[in-house]
């Protein structure tokens, strides 16, 4: 009888821990392009964590809008909860791939040279996706000519508190996920000023690094 009841036990035990791994698999929710999702879709293909990309069609987004916690995307569902903003969804991942630095200060240098850089990614998206003709060329001229330089210098001086200046990495010598969030942004940054990678050395070195990488030339293939 006590052999019966450990067996039975036994199933029950593999048939909660199937469930848990079913539960695990996060769901990404964005739209059919590139954008700010991508970000996450790098971090889970360097990560090599399995999710689901769920892409939302842009005829259908008012309808669904109001189903999200800040009516925006991206947002990555988690055992049937919905989590919004694209850097906390990437420290999530960060997290769940092993894609974290080693200690709490290198950790804390990654998240500053990520709010860094996204400081100036905010400011260039209206760049792309708002403005027209000439305002367009002279917001662009001028994210060329002022904002870049300054951001390379910037993200330099964070990069002395990790000791990585030279490294090609963000925190130290380990690949991290905000080497993968300044190679998604740098890589935009491409668009207007080709000559990114050369010009700024902080930037393109890290850029240059993660492009590198296995699994972002097995991505970056053309599907």
């Amino acid at each position: 009888m006590a052999c019966c009841i450990g067996s039975s036990r036994s199933k029950v035990d593999d048939s909660d821990k199937s469930e848990t791994m079913a539960q695990s698999k996060a769901k990404l929710h964005y739209f059919d392009i590139p954008g700010r999702g991508e970000f996450i879709r790098l971090l889970y293909a360097v990560g090599k964590k399995p999710f689901e990309d769920h892409r939302i069609k842009f005829e259908d987004w008012p309808n669904q809008k109001q189903n999200y916690p800040l009516r925006q995307l991206p947002v990555l569902e988690v055992n049937s909860k919905l989590l919004p903003q694209t850097t906390a969804i990437g420290r999530y991942v960060a997290r769940e791939t092993g894609l974290l630095a080693k200690d709490s200060f290198l950790q804390a240098v990654g998240d500053a040279v990520v709010e860094t850089v996204k400081d100036a990614f905010d400011g260039f998206v209206p760049i792309v996706f708002v403005l027209k003709d000439a305002e367009k060329e002279a917001a662009a001229k001028k994210f060329c000519e002022e904002t870049l330089p300054q951001l390379n210098q910037d993200v330099g001086k964070l990069l002395e508190l990790s000791g990585s200046k030279d490294s090609g990495h963000v925190c130290g010598k380990d690949l991290t996920w905000a080497d993968v969030y300044v190679y998604f942004v740098v890589c935009r940054f491409a668009g207007v000023e080709p000559e990114v990678d050369t010009k700024y050395p902080y930037l393109g070195r890290i850029k240059k690094q993660v492009a590198a990488l296995p699994a972002i030339v097995e991505y970056n293939k053309p599907k």
